[in-house]
């Protein structure tokens, strides 16, 4: 479940809204056969990804296209989908994960 994302030197709290659709909730899960799907928070979301050792990237991102009624949930949805699409790198540590961009933009999950 994602708790944080943005620029690494001023991270935003992911919002939740009790509206549903778009609970605001963001969560992201790789397989074993390379995909990768989860929810911005609005939408369901599916795609690919490559790792090779500490650098992962994730491609063909496709969403479904529900309008969440709470306008800062889906802001917050559009900017994550933007970041992820653009992560170069990852860590871990203590049950978190830390997916990174080149520029310094950060998506900061805890294990559920």
């Amino acid at each position: 479940m994602l708790e944080k994302y943005g620029p690494e030197d001023n991270l935003t709290d992911v919002i939740a809204a009790s509206n549903l659709p778009g609970s605001g909730v963001i969560t992201i899960n790789f397989t074993v056969d390379n995909k990768v799907n989860g929810s911005d928070g609005c939408n369901t979301y599916l795609g690919t990804y490559s790792q090779d050792k500490c650098n992962v990237s994730v491609a063909n991102l496709q969403t479904t296209l529900i309008l969440c009624t709470d306008q800062d949930v889906m802001t917050q949805a559009t900017a994550y989908t933007q970041i992820l699409e653009d992560v170069r790198t990852f860590r871990t540590s203590n049950n978190r994960l830390c997916l990174c961009t080149d520029d310094g933009r950060e998506l900061h999950y805890r294990k559920e």
